[in-house]
């Protein structure tokens, strides 16, 4: 397949997907040192102490994503996959043109990477505004560890966080098929990084993508093992059966790893737990949203009241002062005649 070239001059593109805290930021450092733009450095996402190293993400892609993902009633830990009949839905198909147009706005290089977690459950309309001309770099990780992470990061339970793992994976297994995806492990990553980056490169080399002759040690140089933390995770108190059905699932992601020209694979069923589990967290948030907004009301009704208190008190305050005043002045008449009322001397 010969890559694409758009009005702006693009001609080869990677997106980075996967789950959310799986090393995706890590990877997109990696393919930026292989000379491939992450867009305006303006509009990327600042560092903090989740991710020390940087996001490697464009502010406006994220929010786009998010706008999309609440249009399907969902959120980037609460998603809603996209369905083969997404077509139908003109929100759907005119946002197609919209990150069309968001890509020409952000990158003026020829070769660029996108990296934004979400995209692995909207990869349909990704893969339909760059006219399915992209290579996918697909990473995965522990499942345990990805759920650890996000507990440490956004306080969400193990059960939730696995639970969205299989969501983004299950949907990657199905919306990666047919396309060029080079897939690898995070703990592979930091393990022997060099190795690891060296098949991506051979990868993209093989596709087109670049040229051979390329030292992947600046790349490597990147990454460090250090930053992997949340890799000891307890989970002596999980469900033995969803513990062995996460466990199943991710052995069979990690079979994905290496090169594929044309990627298939049989998408397992989705289990019901996962799904469940992610149904009862909106629920819970949604009920979560309209209690604040019920308390803010309140609040707000409050500090009106509050406020005409306080003008009831200042104007009690002011009749207290006149009378006092006024008792004060009758008290002095009483005390001191008037001078037309006192005796000769």
């Amino acid at each position: 397949m010969s890559a694409a070239v758009f009005e702006n001059g693009w001609n080869v593109a990677i997106i980075v997907v996967g789950m959310h805290r799986s090393g995706t930021s890590a990877l997109a450092s990696a393919i930026e040192a292989f000379g491939f733009s992450t867009g305006q450095p303006t509009g990327l996402l600042a560092p903090d102490e989740h991710n020390r190293r940087g996001y490697f993400e464009q502010r406006a892609i994220v929010d786009l994503n998010d706008e999309i993902l609440d249009h399907l009633g969902g959120s980037a830990l609460e998603p809603r996959v996209l369905g083969e009949d997404w077509h139908a839905d003109e929100f759907l198909v005119a946002s197609v043109e919209r990150i069309r147009l968001l890509l020409g706005e952000i990158f003026d290089d020829a070769r660029f990477v996108v990296k934004d977690p979400r995209i692995s459950v909207l990869l349909p309309l990704w893969r339909a505004a760059l006219d399915d001309d992209v290579v996918l770099a697909y990473i995965s990780r522990d499942p345990w560890e990805v759920a650890a992470s996000l507990r440490s990061r956004d306080g969400t339970t193990l059960e939730i966080g696995v639970s969205t793992w299989v969501q983004y994976n299950q949907a990657l297994a199905r919306d990666m098929d047919g396309a060029r995806v080079h897939a690898l492990a995070y703990q592979d990553l930091l393990d022997d990084p060099t190795a690891c980056l060296t098949e991506l490169y051979e990868s993209l080399v093989h596709w087109g993508q670049l040229a051979e002759g390329l030292d992947v040690a600046g790349a490597a140089a990147r990454l460090d093992s250090s930053l992997r933390r949340n890799a000891a995770v307890d989970i002596s108190k999980i469900d033995a059966v969803l513990e062995c059905e996460v466990r199943e699932l991710n052995d069979a992601y990690r079979e994905w790893r290496g090169r594929h020209d044309e990627f298939s694979t049989k998408v397992a069923r989705t289990p019901w737990w996962s799904v469940a589990l992610l149904e009862d967290r909106r629920s819970g948030l949604e009920m979560e949203s309209f209690l604040r907004g019920e308390i803010e009301a309140w609040r707000a009704s409050f500090e009106e009241l509050d406020g005409e208190y306080g003008l009831v008190l200042t104007r009690l305050d002011q009749l207290r002062s006149n009378v006092f005043l006024r008792f004060f002045v009758a008290a002095r008449r009483m005390v001191r005649p008037n001078r037309a009322e006192r005796p000769h001397d």
